[in-house]
């Protein structure tokens, strides 16, 4: 198993392959793979070694995150017996532990029958991983394409409106300063925050230094367009695997 191009680790997988008459291929002890028609994305199946697996990529690309709860979707290479399958995978509940699912426009190097007696390596490298969300925030663009699609101009107005006056009280009102400090937390690792939270007054030397900072950094985003938006996400995700989904329609797993 390889991560990227320099963290590698070993992985408890046994690649016993056996012809099946539908085609594909199925790896009895580690990865078994069902060659289906369909979409772009392939699927993989929850287990107690691919979650350990997905921990161990969690802690080594992100040390600070808290959660311990596994990407939906995978960036992937799989190299089986000289066949190279590289896409994407999304995490499937309902496909039987350690098996993996791949889309025949996954494939990109088909197992060449005359070299079957050469040992290859196998491998499975995790390229990219979803993450969690990020605050969201408005553009310039997304703002006038929003607007074209009828969003109300009065919408933004508020927006920029919550921001400005955040910007301006953040020296002397400790909600807002707060609010500030969390949409920049990651300037300064959420110390100013984490100042505020504990009841540090606003009006301390260093806190005042690091929100006079923060400040400025606001008034640069609102010029800029950069309105952050409560209460909502990016979206990350795939074509719909199932085919169950309308041409104007997205579904949404929400972890928790």
């Amino acid at each position: 198993m390889g991560v990227s191009e320099t963290d590698t680790g070993k992985v408890d997988m046994v690649m016993n392959v056996v012809e099946r008459p539908s085609g594909g291929f199925s790896a009895g002890g580690g990865i078994s793979s069902g060659i289906t028609s369909g979409p772009l994305s392939g699927l993989v199946g929850r287990n107690p070694n691919l979650v350990e697996l997905e921990d161990k990529l969690l802690a080594m690309q992100q040390p600070e995150s808290k959660t311990r709860e596994p990407p939906l979707l995978i960036q992937f290479r799989l190299f089986n017996n000289g066949c190279a399958v590289k896409g994407t995978l999304l995490v499937n509940k309902k496909l039987p532990p350690r098996t993996i699912q791949v889309r025949p426009s996954m494939i990109k190097v088909e197992t060449d029958p005359k070299l079957l007696n050469i040992r290859t390596e196998n491998s499975l490298e995790i390229v990219g991983t979803s993450n969690q969300p990020k605050r969201t925030y408005l553009s310039r663009p997304l703002i006038a394409l929003l607007s074209y699609g009828g969003v109300p101009k009065e919408y933004f107005l508020d927006v920029l409106s919550t921001g400005l006056r955040d910007a301006h009280g953040v020296l002397s009102n400790k909600r807002a300063a707060l609010r500030v400090s969390v949409n920049h937390g990651e300037m300064d690792d959420f110390s100013a925050a984490r100042m505020i939270l504990c009841g540090i007054p606003l009006d301390e030397s260093y806190l005042q230094h690091r929100l006079s900072f923060l400040m400025k950094e606001e008034k640069k985003s609102l010029r800029g367009g950069k309105l952050h938006v409560p209460e909502c996400c990016y979206l990350m995700g795939t074509v719909d695997p199932n085919g169950l989904l309308e041409s104007d329609q997205v579904c949404v797993i929400l972890l928790n």
